[in-house]
This record gives structure tokens, sequence and C-alpha cells, in this order.
């Protein structure tokens, strides 16, 4: 009888693992609100010792947000402003904006030519 116990625990347990599904993170699938106004980006993630700084990365005239973590595990975001300098609009960027640039500890965006196009250098 243990043995026959042993082998249905076995075989249960040998399933289960083969049941599992993909992680697909979507940032605007559950609606929050707070006093009836919806939060836009409720999911993006925690922060612990966040430094930001405000840049025009594109060069459309209004400040973009970069934020980077460097608490543990490095994490940034990137803030497009969808909206104007006058009434800005953030919403977050995948991949945290700047594909295959690495922060370590800090970050500081410079125009380096002072020509004010955007073409900016992060150290």
């Amino acid at each position: 009888m243990r043995k026959i116990l042993f082998a249905a625990t076995m075989l249960l347990a040998w399933g289960l693992p083969c049941r599992a599904q993909t992680y697909v993170r979507d940032l605007t699938g559950i609606a929050f609100y707070r006093d009836s106004v919806a939060y836009r980006e409720p999911l993006c993630g925690g922060l612990n010792a966040p430094m930001q700084q405000f840049a025009d990365i594109d060069a459309d005239g209004d400040l973009d947000l970069f934020i980077f973590d460097s608490d543990f595990y490095a994490e940034r975001y990137f803030f497009r402003n969808t909206g104007d300098s006058a009434s800005p609009e953030f919403s977050l960027e995948p991949d945290g904006g700047l594909a295959g640039v690495e922060f370590s500890f800090w970050f500081r965006f410079v125009d380096y030519d002072a020509d004010g196009t955007g073409k900016r250098r992060c150290h």
C-alpha cells in the first residue's frame, strides 16, 4: 500500500511543474483608482534608492523623466513626456529607454556640444 501511495504521489508531483504558464507583464491590465481618478502606471514597480533627472532626450521641446534605482538590481525607468512643457504627461517606455546603455551607480545627461538639439550622452 505504501508503494502505491508513494508512486501516486510521485506521479502527481511530476505532473505539476509541466503545467507552468508563460508570464507576460502587462502594466495597464488592471485599472487602479483613487477618488475616481485612474492611475496611469500603477504597476511600473517600486523604487528603493531612486535618482532622477529631467532631460529633453528626444529634442521635442519638453522634458522627459529618467529614474535610476541604484539599489541592488540597478533598475532604470524612462518616462517619455507625451504632453508638452506647459502640461506634461508621462508614459513609461519599455526597456527603460536607451537600449544598450548601462548605469552602475549614477547617471547624468549632458549636452556635450551645447547646441541644445537633444543629442545627449550619459555618464
